[in-house]
């Protein structure tokens, strides 16, 4: 019987691996995301304990006032760029997500030929196979007619 051979298997093991490239580096801008958002929470509760503080501190010197204001500025700065980089990583893991889902998609269509070659093979490995067994059949007919036929002479 004649082996299935895919015609395509290169480019399939190819989409394979672009696709298991990409779902990685999805992997790591999601760790990136999360780590990010996990730091702009940080510095917003930060920002809100420091504004806790310094309204509970009832002797307050002018001195502390503008070192606090200056303080809160800061932090405020680092809560502004943590959602900057928020923004970013979204964008990034949407447009990653994106790739992945077009590899996905070009990986299956990829596999959907290939086993619609492979069921196209073994139709016709069956077909082969049915008709040498109707071969075979048939030669043992016409022995038994002609063993037969020559029994009676």
């Amino acid at each position: 019987m004649k082996r299935f051979t895919f015609k395509l298997e290169s480019v399939l093991g190819y989409k394979k691996a672009v696709e298991e490239m990409t779902v990685r580096e999805l992997g790591l801008i999601m760790v990136q995301l999360e780590k990010e958002k996990e730091r702009l929470a940080g510095t917003a509760q930060y920002y809100e304990d420091l504004i806790t503080d310094f309204e509970a501190d009832e002797e307050r010197s002018a001195t502390d006032i503008t070192l606090y204001t200056n303080h809160l500025k800061g932090i405020k700065e680092d809560i502004k760029e943590a959602e900057n980089a928020v923004q970013m990583f979204t964008k990034k893991w949407e447009e990653k997500r994106e790739e992945v889902i077009k590899a996905t998609t070009e990986r299956k269509s990829i596999e959907i030929l290939k086993k619609r070659g492979l069921d196209l093979h073994n139709i016709e490995m069956s077909r082969l196979e049915q008709s040498t067994l109707d071969e075979i059949a048939g030669n043992m007919n016409n022995r038994g007619k002609a063993q037969g036929a020559g029994g009676k002479e």
